[in-house]
């Protein structure tokens, strides 16, 4: 490797998954794309009628604002790596490492992309989730970004090393969705009307604990609280 600190990360990923030593571990990985999609099963076989399509109060309309604002100010080569026909199989490339297991998985925005549209990327994240759920995830991010800094590895992990996809056309009525995904934050979101869902879904933060405001601290106490309780509840209960 050269020195971290001036290590593209297309080469760092490159020279990884190159590795003999590695390859049984990315080698299944990367060749999951190309098996049929079946989702989380208990013995490999679908599940039909599970869910049911209804009005879930999903902020629809401000999602397609805010996805169409998003749309407008991509230039061509950044609407080519960022936006795909609905049933695409860019779907299944999302993955949390830092490393890049495909080339093709979407805008990477720490590579040339304009701090104004990714502040427009962000919008739609806002317009999708909760306060406190985009609160979490912004966290995710400036976290990886101080990770980056005192692993002295700035092009690999920083704010933006993150892909951003957008599926489908935006609509209030029909299905589209769109991911932003990366190491320690991957965010797939679909919707069709009123009514989305949000997986598979990954926030992770290392270090646990950081020393960047408003961010000092740890929330490993509060996660810590529900197996606690439950350790409890199912002692008072023997």
């Amino acid at each position: 490797f050269v020195a971290l600190d001036k290590e593209d990360v297309r080469a760092y990923s490159e020279k990884l998954i190159s590795r003999e030593d590695l390859k049984p571990i990315f080698g299944p990985w990367i060749d999951s794309v190309k098996v049929s999609f079946k989702g989380v099963t208990t013995d490999g076989k679908k599940v039909q009628g599970l869910y049911s399509l209804q009005d879930e109060g999903a902020p629809t309309e401000a999602m397609v604002a805010a996805a169409n604002r998003v749309l407008e100010v991509l230039t061509p080569e950044e609407t080519a790596k960022a936006v795909y026909d609905l049933d695409s199989e860019q779907w299944r490339k999302w993955s949390n490492p830092e490393i890049v297991f495909f080339n093709d998985c979407g805008l990477r925005l720490d590579e040339g992309v304009s701090q104004d549209t990714i502040d427009v990327l962000l919008q739609l994240l806002n317009a999708s989730l909760s306060e406190k759920g985009y609160e979490k995830v912004h966290a995710g991010l400036v976290t990886n970004e101080f990770l980056g800094e005192i692993l002295n590895m700035p092009r690999i992990l920083n704010k933006w090393s993150y892909f951003f996809m957008l599926f489908g056309k935006p609509s209030a009525t029909e299905p589209w969705g769109f991911t932003w995904h990366g190491h320690h934050v991957c965010i797939n979101v679909f919707v069709v009307g009123h009514q989305m869902t949000i997986g598979p879904c990954f926030v992770g933060a290392e270090p646990n604990v950081s020393q960047v405001p408003p961010f000092i601290g740890s929330t490993r106490p509060i996660g810590l609280l529900l197996p606690i309780k439950l350790i409890s509840k199912t002692r008072s209960n023997r």
